[in-house]
């Protein structure tokens, strides 16, 4: 079970740009501080128009996080079962 998030106290408006789009392809964000990542990818389906069909995953230094699949060997860190935010990761 997900942990409970710490109330939010800070906005953070992020530039979601879709990279060698022509024309660019973007959107501009405003999200709570204490966004977790599988909710950050929820906003961008709904920002983006995205109907959530294909996998995708955060970068994070070394460390790649996102939804594991048994059909990819990648070490995929589970983003539904760690509390990263988006004010960790600043």
């Amino acid at each position: 079970m997900a942990k409970k998030n710490k109330k939010s106290k800070s906005l953070y408006q992020i530039k979601v740009t879709l990279v060698g789009s022509k024309p660019p392809i973007w959107r501009r964000l405003i999200v709570k501080d204490n966004i977790r990542l599988d909710q950050l990818h929820s906003v961008l389906q709904v920002a983006m128009g995205w109907s959530d069909y294909h996998l995708h995953q955060y970068r994070v230094g070394r460390s790649y996080i996102g939804i594991p699949d048994p059909d990819f060997d990648m070490d995929v860190t589970d983003e539904r079962k760690i509390d990263y935010t988006a004010k960790s990761l600043s």
